[in-house]
């Protein structure tokens, strides 16, 4: 047995006489029935616990108490470190001792039975120090407003509901005379907003294992709630899928309690828009001849690779790579229900010019030509977005032109 860098027999005549583990992860398992069948189940590992019983053994019964104090010292001391035994090969577990029993003495010797808790029921290799298999324990943390709860702000966050459906906001009508409903579907359908909330545990990061001073509890509160409510509406990010973010912001209050954890613990509820989005942009450009009033196909592919669940808005960035001006300027897509939908940029001084750019965004709800706002030439349709089965576009110039044309988008995710 090694335990922080140090074996018993480093300590003196002290010595491993048993060790009691399970051989596999102890797991709680969930089951759903019917009628007496498991349709399914799935096992949920529990903390893993060892114990190993120590003998020490001093010259005599003047020098046992010292030798017990290096034990206790080497035990009580080292907090969370690797512990491994010679029948694990090339790996440790991340434990920490929490408890003893009464020592047994015997003459000039004495027996401790000691209980180790593992932080994390995996095993962890020993040459890059990665865990063997499962699924990472602190998923549930988070980033928001550009700081993450435990490595910027000390707090570990345990997730307890979230919302996965939004409540759609239905266009249903009633008919005096007929039963049910009549329904009309709109081309995005309109979406609630989410709500997800947890437990914010307050931790020690300085020295593991040790609990805050009430002074520290009272000044970890200040600043979480400072952190939360001050970012306002902002990202917020999950760890169990840094690819994507949704739009969050705290609209109820979170109250502190020490009574289950002595260094404080928060329940808090994020209010958060109604869609996920992908946490970076994706880009696609195309160069493309455009002959007067013919439609030139721009793919989508690229933008989207990895599809996307939702109706999604799109940044178009052209740049009039010819020498001739582009005055009347139109985008065509199909909205969710198929229907062909155009978005045209003219008059209100819209020029676009040889070396020129004219970004129409999607994102923001802008339009810029030359540096120059140009909201006042979208004299027709909306600001182009596309559904999940889109697979490209159409532009069009009313007069012929060379153009560089980049699509941008964060697809959206139910």
């Amino acid at each position: 047995m090694e335990f922080a860098g140090v074996k018993p027999e480093q300590l003196g005549r002290v010595k491993v006489t048993s060790v009691s583990e399970c051989f596999l992860a102890e797991k709680e398992w969930q089951t759903v029935t019917r009628r007496g069948a498991v349709l399914a189940c799935v096992g949920v590992p529990t903390v893993r616990k060892i114990e190993v019983e120590l003998l020490m053994r001093a010259k005599n019964r003047s020098a046992l108490p010292l030798l017990l104090e290096k034990v206790r010292a080497w035990l009580e001391e080292s907090g969370e470190e690797k512990l491994h035994f010679d029948s694990m090969g090339g790996t440790y577990y991340k434990a920490r001792c929490t408890g003893t029993e009464a020592l047994t003495y015997s003459g000039a010797s004495a027996r401790l039975k000691v209980t180790f808790t593992c932080v994390d029921y995996r095993r962890y290799r020993q040459y890059d120090d990665k865990p063997v298999g499962g699924a990472d324990p602190c998923a549930d943390n988070f980033t928001f407003g550009g700081k993450h709860c435990l490595n910027d702000m000390g707090c570990m966050f345990v997730l307890e509901k979230e919302t996965a459906v939004p409540a759609p906001v239905l266009n249903k009508y009633e008919v005096s005379g007929m039963a049910g409903t009549l329904r009309f579907e709109r081309a995005d359908l309109m979406l609630k907003e989410r709500k997800v909330s947890g437990k914010l545990y307050f931790v020690n990061r300085e020295q593991e294992g040790t609990r805050l001073t009430d002074e520290q509890v009272a000044q970890r509160m200040h600043d979480v709630a400072a952190w939360l409510l001050q970012a306002g509406r902002a990202e917020l990010v999950m760890d169990a899928d840094i690819s994507r973010s949704i739009m969050a912001e705290i609209e109820d209050e979170a109250s502190l309690t020490c009574d289950k954890w002595e260094n404080g613990v928060m329940d808090i509820s994020f209010t958060e828009q109604p869609l996920w989005q992908d946490a970076a942009m994706s880009t696609a450009t195309q160069a493309v001849s455009l002959a007067a009033g013919t439609w030139q196909t721009i793919d989508l592919s690229k933008v989207f690779p990895r599809g996307m669940g939702y109706t999604t808005p799109l940044t178009l960035d052209v740049m009039n790579t010819g020498s001739a001006a582009i005055s009347d300027f139109h985008i065509r897509y199909r909205d969710r229900l198929g229907k062909q939908r155009q978005t045209r940029l003219y008059g209100g001084g819209f020029s676009l010019t040889g070396g020129q750019s004219l970004r129409v965004d999607g994102e923001n709800l802008s339009v810029v030509c030359g540096g120059q706002s140009m909201i006042s030439a979208l004299c027709e349709g909306d600001f182009p977005s596309v559904p999940p089965n889109a697979v490209n576009i159409e532009i069009m110039s009313a007069s012929a032109a060379a153009a560089s044309v980049t699509v941008s988008a964060r697809a959206r995710w139910l």
